[in-house]
């Protein structure tokens, strides 16, 4: 009986130790996050943008992507370059089949507003963190020098478009003479991305190539 009392005794001791440990350092299961892997962009978890999701706390980087279409309503010819028309097509289907809601159109105007927006922000400024990606941030200020933009002068068309997991990329062609303030033709090609899992219109920039 004494041996039985013991045995209990040290239960009802190991049973507390037990439920302290797993109040302190947590449980582990298959359902954790963290346990599922990284994505392809080396985030835990679900897949997510190549950014943080923005706060919307400054209007300057709300972006308005709206007027939904399809590729087929849209007049592409007058958003596009012509040159690239087929694979511009195919890229177009699957950014629809990633965002149902996805209007070249209205993307195009978008990123037309982020260029002046971007360009015209001095480098030290937190716009630029809630507009770029996180990675090419410190690259870009390396090289950026806040410039004025003409808008009028400015032409913006769509110069390709790719999906690699569920983020979509655009590379959208800037040009124009006298578009930008000390340039007098200026022509670049600047990659806006953004995750189909992460609600609302946030695209960030990614890149920017000098156009041939």
């Amino acid at each position: 009986m004494a041996q039985l009392f013991e045995l209990l005794f040290f239960a009802v001791i190991a049973f507390f130790v037990i439920t302290k440990l797993i109040s302190i350092l947590g449980t582990t299961t298959d359902d954790d996050p963290a346990k599922k892997g990284f994505s392809f962009f080396g985030e835990k978890g679900m897949v997510k943008d190549v950014t943080p999701a923005p706060q919307r706390t400054n209007k300057v980087v709300e972006v308005n992507y709206h007027e939904v279409k399809t590729p087929a309503e849209a007049d592409l010819d007058d958003i596009i370059v012509l040159e690239n028309k087929e694979h511009i097509l195919k890229g177009m289907m699957e950014a629809n089949r990633l965002i149902a809601s996805f209007s070249p159109a209205g993307f195009l105007r978008g990123a037309k507003a982020a260029f002046v927006m971007i360009m015209e922000t001095p480098v030290g400024s937190s716009s630029l963190e809630m507009l770029i990606d996180k990675r090419y941030l410190e690259h870009f200020k390396s090289l950026h020098q806040s410039r004025k933009v003409n808008p009028t002068n400015l032409e913006a068309r769509i110069s390709e478009i790719y999906t690699f997991g569920n983020n979509v990329f655009i590379k959208t062609l800037f040009l124009g003479i006298n578009a930008v303030e000390a340039i007098s033709n200026f022509r670049e090609e600047w990659t806006f991305t953004r995750n189909a899992l992460v609600a609302g219109p946030e695209w960030h920039l990614t890149n920017i190539d000098r156009a041939s």
